[in-house]
């Protein structure tokens, strides 16, 4: 079986107060730094392993999860897919921000 891994980086407020995390892809236990050939991959990757294999609760608790998605994952038919594979009440859609890569 091998690892799941997801970086996590805080979210602060203006006040200094931790609001959530921003969840990066991370292929090995040893990366300091995301090696991410394909965007849509690494994005599906973060998502698939925080929400079903890890459980979003378990990754950032009470606060947000800040995910990047690529432009083509989201004008495709990528995102849709990938919602309709996800039961019903396993998450509450408000924990979630998507950010749009540049």
């Amino acid at each position: 079986m091998s690892e799941l891994l997801v970086g996590r980086q805080p979210i602060l407020n203006r006040s200094k107060e931790t609001i959530g995390d921003e969840l990066l892809y991370r292929a090995l236990l040893t990366d300091t730094k995301a090696m991410i050939k394909d965007g849509n991959i690494a994005t599906s990757l973060v998502f698939v392993n925080t929400l079903f294999e890890m459980g979003l609760d378990n990754v950032v608790g009470p606060q947000l999860a800040f995910i990047n998605f690529t432009r083509d994952f989201l004008v495709k038919d990528n995102l849709v897919q990938l919602l309709t594979a996800i039961r019903p009440g396993s998450f509450d859609p408000g924990k979630i921000v998507l950010e749009v890569l540049e």
